[in-house]
């Protein structure tokens, strides 16, 4: 490999994992709010990253930009916030969020265009490993800032993070990440099946529920993909029965709601999420349309989120789930570009399973449904400086790609490699 492809890799994996928050926002909040001066401080690493952006992106301007308007839902859904600026109740902090908002979805591009997934998968991998080891190491070095000391998290593990539920979080994309290149590459990294214990019980010690559950829901997908390589009869009949557990799960967990909670730690009120989200709706009904203007909710102390704040009597910082922050920045506007690009990206993913075996559609899938179900509970929808979007949008160009590229590329580095992957899919 070119010095110069090390070089870039490098520079990406670097990248990424300043995307994930990690390490530098927990050294300097620590368990207590945000200072003027510390937000100060933290806003200056954008700028650079957002130059080598666009460093990495003008050798390739001409692809980039092809690539993109073969994406015309994200353009939407850029544009959308940006215009927001017209009407937004905070016109300042959205115009400046929309731009790092626009500067991250570029990066995403860019890793579209420049790694097929087999290769994005291995630098994510080595981006985890980092964290992993880092994570142990604030745990048991440093456990003033590896774990939570304030009420009501004391005791979990947040490792480099700057709390529990994003460790959480990326503990099961590391998870994914992990097993898919132990079992579906032409040259398996079985090794890192030792690495996923670690991963899974920095998961468990972070206590946080909701990336359990979307990694139960991930697994859950993987034998429906497998139905979709079936003749049609047998297909329709496996994903009808497939579909009757689903309802007939659905309703178990309904009426044993509480019960559930309660065995997993929480109440019905979701950790006080319900009551935030109550009012987070009645603010919706206000201005359902178009929203508040991206961001800018909650960016005024004495704009419309002073009252919610007060009626909870806690300075909730977003809605704390994805769909509702949507909803609140630009309304049913976004909410339905939001929709419907996830379920362009979906279908055309499906299609590409449809009879034959592709690793990059069964990638996009599986983290298309771990990031929906994030999304419930945590802002990751339109999330500047995020890589949860970053891969959402990643999916979103790859899958624009499918209709001019044979079978998957990247997972599969030899012919045999998609035989290899059906067989481990099947074992």
């Amino acid at each position: 490999m070119r010095p110069s492809a090390v070089a870039e890799k490098a520079a990406v994996l670097v990248i990424l994992f300043l995307y994930t928050g990690g390490v530098v926002v927990v050294i300097f909040q620590g368990d207590g709010a945000l200072t003027a001066n510390v937000q100060t401080i933290l806003r200056l690493i954008w700028p650079p990253i957002y130059l080598v952006t666009i460093l990495l992106i003008l050798p390739r301007i001409v692809r980039v930009a092809a690539i993109t308007l073969q994406t015309p839902l994200l353009l939407a859904l850029l544009a959308i916030p940006i215009v927001s600026v017209l009407w937004s109740v905070a016109p300042d902090e959205t115009l400046r969020r929309s731009v790092a908002l626009v500067a991250t979805t570029a990066f995403g591009i860019y890793l579209a265009e420049r790694f097929d997934s087999y290769e994005l998968l291995r630098i994510l991998m080595w981006m985890f490993l980092v964290t992993i080891v880092l994570s142990f190491i604030f745990v048991f070095a440093l456990p003033q800032m590896g774990i939570m000391h304030r009420q009501p998290h004391i005791g979990a593990w947040r490792g480099v993070f700057v709390h529990k539920n994003v460790l959480g979080r990326y503990m099961v994309v590391a998870l994914l990440v992990f097993v898919l290149l132990a079992t579906w590459t032409d040259r398996p990294m079985r090794w890192l099946w030792l690495i996923v214990p670690l991963a899974g019980l920095l998961l468990f010690m972070s206590n946080s529920k909701t990336p359990l559950v979307a990694g139960a829901v991930t697994l859950l997908v993987f034998p429906l993909v497998s139905l979709l390589r079936l003749k049609p009869l047998a297909s329709l009949a496996g994903l009808a029965i497939a579909s009757a557990m689903v309802v007939l799960l659905g309703a178990l967990v309904w009426l044993n709601f509480e019960l559930l909670l309660g065995g997993v730690g929480r109440d019905a009120s979701l950790t006080g999420r319900t009551d935030l989200w109550d009012l987070v709706i009645s603010k919706i009904k206000l201005q359902p349309w178009f929203g508040y203007g991206y961001v800018a909710f909650w960016a005024d102390p004495n704009g419309p989120a002073s009252d919610v704040w007060a009626i909870l009597r806690w300075k909730a910082p977003n809605a704390h789930s994805g769909l509702l922050e949507l909803m609140l920045g630009i309304g049913v506007l976004g909410m339905l570009t939001f929709a419907l690009a996830y379920i362009v990206t979906f279908v055309k993913a499906l299609q590409r399973t449809r009879g034959e075996f592709s690793g990059e559609a069964i990638w996009i899938q599986l983290y298309l449904c771990l990031y929906l179900v994030v999304s419930v509970t945590e802002s990751s929808i339109l999330e500047r400086n995020s890589l949860f979007w970053i891969l959402f949008v990643y999916c979103m160009c790859r899958v624009s790609t499918f209709a001019r590229r044979p079978v998957f590329e990247g997972l599969a580095r030899q012919p045999s490699s998609d035989q290899h992957a059906n067989r481990a899919l099947a074992s």
